[in-house]
């Protein structure tokens, strides 16, 4: 592999030799900045979410996924899931924090609904989905006190998928 001549040059000056630049742990080598990654403070802005609301369906759902039914595991042997806004949160979309906009799903299917690869049919409930054939054609489950807006499923089939 041929290595670009000044970048061999910096490498000297800045370390003495080559061997220090690739092999030497010592103060700002090559391998100490791969070992020990530095540290940068950042400020930014983020939405404040209803983590109770969000908890609460979770559990109503004991952490199964509404489109496929899976219910993933910790190492503890509590649930896992995600919940999804299907009308997203925030700038652009704007979608309200409340049960009627959010699905309890495992991540795949929490990243298919992010990425457009599922729709649902907003009467039925039918789920049609890119490339999964195991949940295509399936309906997604939903408790009978959880309602879901139409009006969030038709944005994110219009909009989203």
């Amino acid at each position: 592999m041929r290595v670009d001549d000044d970048l061999v040059e910096d490498l000297r000056q800045q370390f003495g030799s080559l061997d220090a630049a690739l092999f030497d742990v010592g103060e700002g080598s090559p391998t100490t900045r791969l070992e020990s990654p530095g540290r940068v403070t950042t400020e930014y802005d983020q939405l404040q979410r209803d983590t109770a609301q969000v908890a609460e369906l979770k559990r109503r759902y004991d952490d199964q996924c509404q489109v496929c039914g899976c219910r993933l595991e910790q190492g503890d042997g509590a649930g896992y899931s995600e919940v999804h806004h299907i009308k997203p949160l925030g700038r652009s979309h704007n979608g309200p924090d409340t049960p009627s906009n959010m699905l309890v799903l495992c991540p795949n299917h929490h990243a298919d609904f992010d990425n457009g690869m599922l729709q649902i049919d907003s009467d039925e409930y039918s789920i049609e989905h890119v490339y999964d054939d195991s949940v295509d054609g399936t309906t997604l489950y939903c408790l009978p006190d959880h309602e879901i807006a139409t009006e969030f499923i038709e944005y994110h089939n219009t909009q989203i998928y």
